[in-house]
């Protein structure tokens, strides 16, 4: 599997309650694309509750909860595909686990590529930049290389949720993520 880009609405959360949760507070519409033409188009609704990268205070200064808009959407998509959809009784999961983990990791390894290429422009447009821009420029570099994953965190994201996010794949939504069966919709493309 691979993607060649990711695309969403405008990602506005509101925290609720202390426990790290947010909901969302405008449908978020996603549409990854996949080569050929294929991917996928998913809607979470106004509403649907998250807690974003489900990260062990622990290993949180390693792995970020949440980041810019593209990593947090990457969560948040996660979250979604790790929840029940359709009816409250007999829901059913859109995808199968594996699906969403390596979905997950994809998004992210994309995430970083955007990144670095954002840091190769600044840098390039460095060489003929003026004292002031190059100065502009180089805060800019060094807010982005903040950003920035890397392989050895992403690979962490993605063997943290292979090996620990079977129950929260298999369990039962507890609230207030109970809501969230009805504020998902997914389409092949």
């Amino acid at each position: 599997m691979k993607i060649t880009d990711f695309i969403f609405s405008k990602l506005v959360l509101i925290p609720i309650g202390n426990k790290g949760h947010f909901k969302l507070a405008d449908d978020l519409h996603i549409t990854v694309n996949a080569p050929g033409g294929k991917g996928w188009r998913i809607i979470l609704e106004k509403g649907f509750v998250t807690d974003l990268g489900s990260v062990p205070n622990v290993i949180s200064g390693f792995i970020p909860k949440y980041g810019d808009q593209d990593l947090t959407v990457a969560y948040v998509l996660h979250d979604a595909l790790y929840t029940r959809a359709g009816l409250a009784y007999g829901a059913a999961h859109l995808v199968k686990r594996a699906f969403a983990d390596k979905l997950l990791k994809l998004m992210l390894a994309f995430c970083d590529e955007c990144t670095q290429y954002q840091i190769n422009i600044l840098k390039e447009a460095n060489k003929t930049a003026s004292k002031e821009d190059k100065k502009h420029n180089d805060e800019r570099i060094k807010l982005l290389k903040g950003e920035l994953l890397g392989g050895a965190k992403i690979y962490a994201i993605y063997k943290a949720v292979d090996w620990f996010g079977k129950s929260a794949y298999e369990g039962i939504d507890k609230p207030p993520c109970d809501q969230n069966y009805n504020k998902i919709s997914m389409e092949v493309l």
